[in-house]
């Protein structure tokens, strides 16, 4: 979360070690986007996609893999 949170690469091996919300499926956090005078925009962060509806569907602006197969 930190890469989207705060722009900054976190190595895998440190965020598996800390198990920071490790098991949780949405996490949420808010951004100033704009600039001093932007907007603040909450953003969700799904760990999958399975059970999107076409409205949530309609709300992604990014999608990350993982080049796994399932």
């Amino acid at each position: 979360m930190k890469f989207l949170k705060e722009g900054r690469y976190e190595p895998a091996k440190s965020i598996i070690e800390t198990g920071d919300d490790k098991y949780a499926t949405k996490k949420e956090f808010k951004k100033k986007i704009g600039g001093p005078e932007g907007v603040e925009v909450t953003f969700e962060v799904y760990d999958s996609v399975y059970g999107f509806t076409n409205k949530d569907w309609g709300r992604v602006v990014c999608l990350f893999t993982n080049g796994e197969m399932f």
